[in-house]
């Protein structure tokens, strides 16, 4: 027999290395949840921003399109009391949709027949396809007036985005029109 002695090893607790090991797997999900909402968070924010800017892109094409229409207009609309002369500038315009709670947070699809009345007849623009936002000429004078394309993006009732073109005329020695840049209004 060997009588050496064996060197004795303290018991180890048992699960003692469970406990450890849940707390850490514990911690990272309640991390890994943590920043996974942040995250979240970061992407709702950027995506609410990017659909604002892709919303108002619509309008700014949009009133810049009809500002040079209604430029084109003023230069070729013949005056009923002079043949020989242009009447200037179109007459104002219905805005479409008649009301902005019909784009309040959503599209409006116009008729055909709401862009043949008087004024967006001589402009000649029409839109076939859904609108966020009201758009409308207003003529301030024979050779001025501006287009409007109003907004409510988020539906709250209160608009958030106000775009305006405007347009004027110089009478001699012929009529010449020109669309201003879009401008944003707060």
């Amino acid at each position: 027999m060997d009588s050496t002695p064996h060197p004795v090893t303290p018991p180890q607790p048992k699960g003692s290395n469970v406990g450890l090991i849940i707390g850490i797997v514990i911690a990272v999900v309640v991390g890994g949840l943590f920043v996974i909402g942040i995250l979240a968070s970061l992407a709702i924010y950027g995506m609410r921003g990017y659909l604002q800017k892709a919303k108002t892109a619509e309008g700014l094409s949009t009133v810049q399109s009809i500002a040079r229409a209604a430029a084109a207009c003023g230069e070729r609309e013949p005056d009923p009391t002079d043949p020989t002369a242009v009447a200037g500038l179109p007459p104002t315009t219905t805005p479409i949709p008649a009301s902005l709670g019909e784009v309040q947070g959503k599209k409006y699809t116009s008729a055909p027949s709401e862009w043949r009345t008087p004024g967006w007849d001589c402009i000649k623009f029409e839109m076939s396809t859904p609108q966020y936002f009201q758009y409308q000429w207003v003529r301030t004078s024979a050779t001025a007036g501006v287009v409007r394309g109003v907004a409510d993006l988020d539906g709250d009732g209160v608009p958030e985005v106000q775009l305006e073109s405007e347009v004027t005329c110089v009478t001699s020695p012929t009529m010449s029109c020109t669309a201003a840049r879009v401008q944003e209004k707060r």
